[in-house]
């Protein structure tokens, strides 16, 4: 960027040198908005028509105002623990066309979640520490070149703070059921990020989240897999599991490990659960007990009946 001498008398040569003209030029050439001037703030005293004298050219400037610059990067991202959990993303500002080249990049929140944000530059990262939270915040790039001053486009960032909550996994589960029904006690790890047990008769029962936040889809982010664990009891194998025991399952639907009994007695499995956000390791991992136990009722006697229940 060049600029006229801010006194004295504006001579032809500082206007070819500072508005790049060449050779002889008429007037109309030297208005602002003409052929070499730009029509911007810094040059307001020069006319655009009419006379004009030497003053109207002080601190004149050939400077371009600068371009709209524009933000790329990604701007939604997960993240899962069984704590606080964070998140972040890199977002990069590109360099304005036109400006004096002595740019200054400062990252402003429009609205939303404030986030940290590393040293201003034309990258940086911006992250967030959240429990159990889906936050969602606007942020855009303020470019300056101590002349002029321009905003880049305005990005919403979305933060999936995924939490698990081991807690909200009991330690055990009973089902029992009398002949001919089958005794069924079964874990289901739903879609919708929470956990249900029931047994064959029944209706499941949740038990509350095992994910925070929980929506309709968010099982669709992760994997989950079954293995026997040791319990006390008689401790048999799972008798049924979807996705098998030992292998991985994406949680895009119900997904259920059992204990199955359908002769008389007891039986107790210990089910290991270990989910995880795709792509990242087994976070959440604990044990429980299913435990099923059928009985049998049988009529004794003449005359007199007597029910008597059979482990």
């Amino acid at each position: 960027m060049a600029t006229m001498p801010s006194s004295g008398q504006a001579s032809s040569a500082n206007l070819q040198s500072v508005f790049g003209q060449s050779g002889a030029g008429n007037t109309s050439q030297f208005y602002r908005g003409g052929s070499f001037v730009p029509n911007i703030s810094q040059n307001n005293n020069i006319p655009t028509s009419g006379a004009a004298d030497s003053a109207d050219f002080y601190s004149a400037t050939d400077y371009v105002a600068m371009g709209t610059p524009s933000l790329s990067g990604t701007t939604v991202k997960q993240n899962a623990g069984t704590g606080s959990v964070s998140c972040s993303t890199t977002l990069t500002c590109s360099q304005p066309s036109n400006g004096t080249g002595n740019f200054i990049y400062t990252w402003q929140k429009v609205s939303g979640t404030t986030l940290s944000v590393s040293a201003n530059g034309r990258s940086v990262t911006l992250s967030r520490s959240d429990t159990g939270e889906i936050t969602t915040s606007q942020y855009r790039c303020k470019v300056t070149d101590g002349v002029g001053t321009v905003y880049s486009n305005t990005v919403t960032i979305t933060f999936h703070h995924y939490q698990f909550l081991p807690g909200n996994l009991p330690s055990s589960y009973s089902a029992s059921a009398g002949s001919p029904t089958n005794a069924v006690a079964r874990l289901e790890i739903a879609r919708n990020g929470y956990i249900y047990l029931e047994n064959q008769s029944g209706s499941p029962v949740s038990q509350g989240a095992w994910i925070k936040p929980a929506s309709s889809t968010v099982g669709d982010k992760f994997q989950m897999r079954f293995d026997n664990a040791s319990v006390s009891g008689d401790n048999s194998d799972i008798s049924g599991a979807s996705p098998s025991v030992g292998s991985v399952g994406t949680i895009n639907g119900t997904r259920y490990a059992y204990r199955n009994r359908t002769s008389n007695g007891s039986y107790t499995c210990g089910v290991r659960v270990r989910i995880k956000l795709i792509g990242g390791s087994y976070l959440f991992d604990d044990v429980i007990g299913l435990k099923a136990t059928k009985y049998s009722t049988v009529g004794m006697g003449i005359g007199v009946g007597m029910g008597i229940h059979i482990p």
